[in-house]
């Protein structure tokens, strides 16, 4: 990664840790749910 794209990901981690949480709950409950329905 060069500095810039460093610089923006630091940028994007501060700002949208709200965010990144969503998603982290998101993707989790997508795969309990899959994983719920692979085993029905």
């Amino acid at each position: 990664m060069g500095i810039h794209a460093k610089t923006v990901w630091t940028f994007v981690q501060r700002k949208r840790t709200n965010f990144k949480v969503l998603l982290f709950n998101h993707v989790f409950l997508t795969n309990v749910i899959v994983l719920f329905f692979n085993f029905i």
